[in-house]
């Protein structure tokens, strides 16, 4: 969180806030700015008071213009949301990163920390940093902020002020846990007291088309359309490493009915199992299935199983809906097995899918199954955190610890999960939990509490809580028969010691 890129805006004498979101954007609360009297040649001056220029003086910049004010189309944010984007040529001192790695497009968790800092009278419009917890309007364009602390109004009042915090307006607001922007804030009342409003951030880049092309932000179809690019490159890469004589490959030509003269090019079976996946799905499985089977029982090696394995991985994959759930701490999927937990979750998290066969299940293998987390006799909340974070440091790390995990091995192991969900790692471990699963029905992690205790910022807030087993995807079924087929086919064909 770098609070002193936060900025000053001033108006006819009105001060706000704001915060730089790219090299030529600031984001502040669209009432700080509506009396600005645009078509005369009204301009508003930015300042950074803790940025001094090569005259001592506060850095200074001027805003050109609204970039985005809460219309697009075919919706009605602009009612609902007191945000602006605004035209700003920044000054080369202040540094900004994109768009999307300062604003949050997660779901924050209810009740956990928020920060922020902006120019309030009180302080004689001088910066001042106030903390407090999220409310549980998570996905409403407005979302309730409770107060940690205030300043006891009555000595600036006896002083002249009578609205001691105004100029909060338009203060970024950030998640403790991720440090992004999570929501700025728009209605503080007069003293800040119990609980302030701002508008979520996590709302508007996943409901405003505008929001979203004015920052730079792919939306779900984007993502998920460069999703599907990826999966027919990945598929063309494998085939186009495969010899022509290799087994694997003619009995893929074999069950496409194509002829493999020395000359044949690659594409032609790529372009040819594309065109079966158009008309059916499920039938491009079939074929990989019946290609493997006859080449396992020529070459059981370890060159052509990995190769059938990437093929109907990324296939299976290409099966995968659009999805409009973003990363975020719970996870909650219409999918009914753990195998569709697993395809979905690489396509929200862009990693490449990853199975084993368990205990007659397919699953993702780096699921952290909840049944390691049991409910004991006088558990609380902080012997339950203790308690998960040793099961969850040893599902990873294949070994219990060795001694208490204090806040250190606590961000230590965070930062472990968070880096391996990196796709060059590409080991997503999450918990989930099958809310199907009737051994599952007093478990701690179905208390909203348990959750937020242990994806608190001082905890393990990039482990993902994964609900899924109440409903079912289209073809899910169907796909869960062809992946037990093929681990049938794996099983049954390995070689002997």
């Amino acid at each position: 969180m770098e609070l002193i890129l936060t900025a000053r805006i001033k108006h006819r004498g009105n001060i706000g806030t704001a915060y730089p979101i790219a090299p030529n954007l600031l984001l502040t609360a669209r009432h700080v700015i509506e009396a600005v009297d645009w078509q005369s040649g009204e301009s508003i001056t930015v300042e950074w008071p803790a940025i001094k220029d090569s005259n001592d003086k506060p850095l200074t910049a001027t805003v050109n213009g609204i970039a985005y004010d809460g219309e697009g189309p075919a919706e009605d944010i602009k009612s609902k949301c007191d945000l602006v984007v605004l035209y700003c040529d920044l000054p080369s001192e202040i540094k900004t990163k994109p768009a999307e790695s300062i604003l949050a497009s997660r779901l924050f968790v209810a009740r956990t920390g928020w920060q922020t800092a902006g120019y309030p009278n009180v302080t004689g419009n001088c910066m001042e940093s106030t903390t407090g917890k999220f409310g549980a309007d998570l996905e409403k364009p407005e979302v309730k902020l409770t107060l940690d602390d205030t300043i006891d109004p009555t000595v600036a009042q006896a002083n002249g002020l009578q609205n001691g915090w105004g100029g909060m307006s338009g203060a970024p607001v950030f998640d403790l846990a991720s440090g992004k922007i999570q929501a700025i804030i728009t209605d503080h009342n007069q003293w800040m007291q119990k609980q302030l409003i701002g508008v979520s951030i996590p709302y508007l880049i996943n409901h405003s088309q505008r929001f979203r092309e004015v920052t730079g932000i792919e939306s779900h179809a984007q993502r998920h359309q460069k999703f599907i690019a990826e999966q027919k490159q990945q598929i063309f890469n494998v085939l186009s490493k495969m010899p022509n004589e290799e087994i694997l490959f003619k009995e893929l030509a074999d069950q496409l009915k194509l002829k493999l003269p020395n000359t044949t090019s690659k594409k032609n079976l790529y372009d040819r199992l594309l065109e079966v996946f158009e008309i059916d799905e499920l039938a491009v499985l079939d074929i990989l299935l019946y290609a493997g089977s006859g080449a396992l029982k020529q070459d059981a090696g370890d060159t052509v199983r990995h190769k059938l394995i990437d093929l109907f991985y990324f296939f299976a994959r290409l099966m995968t809906p659009e999805s409009a759930v973003p990363k975020q701490v719970l996870i909650k999927l219409s999918v009914y097995s753990a195998m569709a937990t697993e395809l979905s979750l690489s396509a929200i998290y862009g990693t490449n899918p990853d199975f084993v066969f368990r205990e007659g299940e397919v699953r993702g293998k780096h699921a952290i199954d909840a049944t390691v987390i049991t409910r004991e006799t006088g558990w609380d909340t902080e012997a339950f955190k203790k308690d998960a974070v040793e099961s969850i440091h040893t599902a990873i790390h294949k070994l219990p610890p060795t001694k208490h995990l204090g806040n250190f091995e606590r961000r230590k192991l965070n930062a472990v999960i968070k880096q391996r969900q990196d796709p060059a790692l590409n080991q997503l471990y999450r918990l989930e939990l099958n809310l199907g699963d009737p051994k599952l029905l007093n478990n701690p992690l179905q208390e909203e509490v348990n959750c937020q205790a242990l994806s608190a910022a001082d905890c393990l807030p990039d482990l993902p809580i994964v609900y899924y087993g109440e409903a079912e995807a289209e073809k899910e079924a169907e796909l869960s028969a062809k992946f037990e087929e093929l681990f049938n086919i794996l099983e049954t064909s390995q070689p002997s010691t």
